[in-house]
């Protein structure tokens, strides 16, 4: 931050109409002073001299805050691209009668806190967003570079992006990055090229000759009879790969992610109407949900009363962690003959296509279940499961025979 810099809003009475006076935003840096309007009004009895904002006006009092942080911003700005940091000078950017300009990190970060402060999307949003950014920092580190003026980026600069994402290890490096994954980092990254367009500050779009290739999306899950098998294999006796079998089933039965069911405490559930539920917050998406318990997850939550987690960390489920626990579950799937990738997250897509769909609950219900912010999401799973729509079928037969 400049050190030499100083912000003060006040009411320019001189300027008053109406009983009301404009509030003016004055710039000092290094005792060199600019002032500008800013737009917004108040009457003398309704301002605080003290604090610098409006008394009981909190839409006024944000934007008040919003003009303070950009002439920060713009001073950061201007010290990066080594131009003079003078009040006159913030004064002609923050007017727009000056152009900055735009670099990619920087316009990223601005983007990314427009939407925290906004309110208006979910966790999920600002977390993929930042990790797009996060990505852009790696590739970029990769050519030498700190950042890069956006008026630079072309149509080379976005394939080597795309082929760098192609390339990022996932899932402890045993995959690299689906192209599906990819699009979402390139769709993010869009977003901030037209941004940037709008604004001004280049005239050319570098993805109008890129195009996204959409591949179909495949979600593994266990058919019933899988299902059947794992349940009803003794694992040889052994305690851990039982212990696992559990926390899978559980999520079979609950549509948990692997952090939501192992940060789990016995404290979230609860009666209602004389069934028992499950009260959580997801992780991923902050998204709040009550789940009804299925007897075979309430049979496991019952198994472990008496487990040290349950006892010491009042947790539900034994702890594992999440590689060690994907490892185990590939010994399981050599044992009952399963020649799918099981995973924790098979647990998940089985609750929502063996479990919940093929057993004909409304694809509303199974989209709050699963805890989705976008129905979107859930209609993947009907793709993939004929029997969702035969069970729709053979209603629908029965009564056109009996009409």
């Amino acid at each position: 931050m400049i050190n030499n810099l100083s912000i003060k809003l006040y009411l320019n009475e001189l300027k008053a109409k109406g009983g009301k006076s404009p509030i003016y935003l004055r710039i000092t840096v290094s005792r060199k002073k600019s002032e500008v309007a800013t737009g917004y009004y108040s009457e003398p009895k309704d301002w605080n001299v003290s604090s610098q904002e409006v008394w009981k006006n909190n839409k006024v009092n944000k934007a008040l805050i919003d003009i303070k942080q950009e002439v920060h911003d713009i001073a950061q700005r201007l010290e990066k691209e080594k131009k003079p940091v003078t009040a006159h000078n913030i004064k002609n950017y923050l007017t727009k009668k000056d152009k900055l300009d735009a670099y990619l990190l920087d316009s990223y970060s601005r983007l990314i806190e427009r939407l925290k402060k906004a309110g208006e999307v979910v966790n999920e949003t600002i977390v993929g967003y930042t990790t797009t950014k996060n990505h852009l920092e790696n590739f970029l580190q990769g050519k030498k570079m700190n950042d890069i003026l956006i008026e630079n980026i072309d149509y080379s600069f976005i394939k080597e992006f795309d082929l760098f994402l192609l390339n990022q290890q996932v899932n402890k490096g045993e995959d690299t990055m689906m192209r599906n994954t990819v699009n979402k980092h390139h769709t993010r990254l869009r977003t901030v090229i037209i941004n940037a367009i709008k604004e001004g500050f280049i005239f050319k779009n570098p993805y109008s000759n890129f195009k996204l290739k959409k591949v179909n999306s495949t979600r593994t899950f266990l058919t019933d009879e899988e299902l059947k098998n794992i349940i009803s294999h003794s694992l040889g006796g052994n305690t851990s790969l039982i212990r696992v079998r559990d926390i899978f089933i559980f999520s079979v039965y609950t549509g948990l992610r692997f952090e939501d069911a192992q940060n789990l405490t016995i404290d979230r559930i609860t009666k209602e109407n004389g069934k028992y539920v499950l009260r959580i917050e997801q992780e991923k998406t902050n998204e709040p949900v009550t789940l009804p318990l299925l007897p075979p997850a309430l049979q496991i939550i019952s198994k472990y009363e008496d487990s040290p987690e349950r006892i010491v960390f009042n947790k539900v489920l034994p702890t594992f962690s999440n590689q060690k626990l994907n490892a185990y579950l590939k010994v399981i799937a050599d044992l009952t003959s399963i020649k799918k990738n099981l995973t924790h997250h098979v647990a998940r897509h089985t609750c929502a296509t063996t479990i919940l769909l093929s057993n004909e609950v409304p694809i509303e219900a199974v989209s709050k279940w699963l805890g989705h912010t976008n129905i979107k999401t859930t209609q993947v799973y009907a793709k993939i499961t004929n029997q969702y729509l035969q069970g729709f079928a053979n209603k629908l037969e029965s009564k056109l025979a009996t009409a």
